[in-house]
């Protein structure tokens, strides 16, 4: 039978830094996983988000929802891993809302809150 070991200590609880940074991420991943069907389309001489965009950010959003309430369940280090790496998969994503000309400010802000928030998330869910 072969055994295998958890990837941290069993009863090892996680600091509320981590707590924090895990439940910040998955609002995000619920924001990504929202944004199909909340994004309003782009007015005439705007543009917006592809709907290719959009639909991989869902996908993606409910991959870093599933890693994270592995790591809040868990404390896997690699759901943690996965997590953050999805989500800032997913800022980057946004990063052509900041060099486009015809992008609306309202989603420059969205986009910037995004990849804000990600940093955000990496730095508490990772740091030990």
């Amino acid at each position: 039978m072969v055994s295998t070991s958890p990837a941290v200590a069993p009863g090892a609880t996680p600091t509320t830094a981590r707590k924090v940074g895990l439940a910040l991420g998955a609002l995000l991943a619920l924001a990504n996983l929202a944004g199909p069907f909340v994004t309003p389309d782009a007015a005439p001489g705007e543009s917006g988000p592809p709907p290719v965009v959009l639909w991989a950010g869902a996908a993606l959003g409910v991959v870093a929802l599933a890693a994270v309430v592995v790591t809040w369940r868990s404390g896997s280090r690699a759901a943690a891993r996965t997590a953050v790496l999805t989500l800032v998969v997913a800022a980057l994503t946004a990063l052509p809302a900041f060099f486009a000309a015809d992008v609306p400010p309202a989603l420059v802000v969205v986009a910037a809150s995004q990849v804000l928030a990600t940093a955000v998330v990496a730095v508490l869910v990772l740091r030990r």
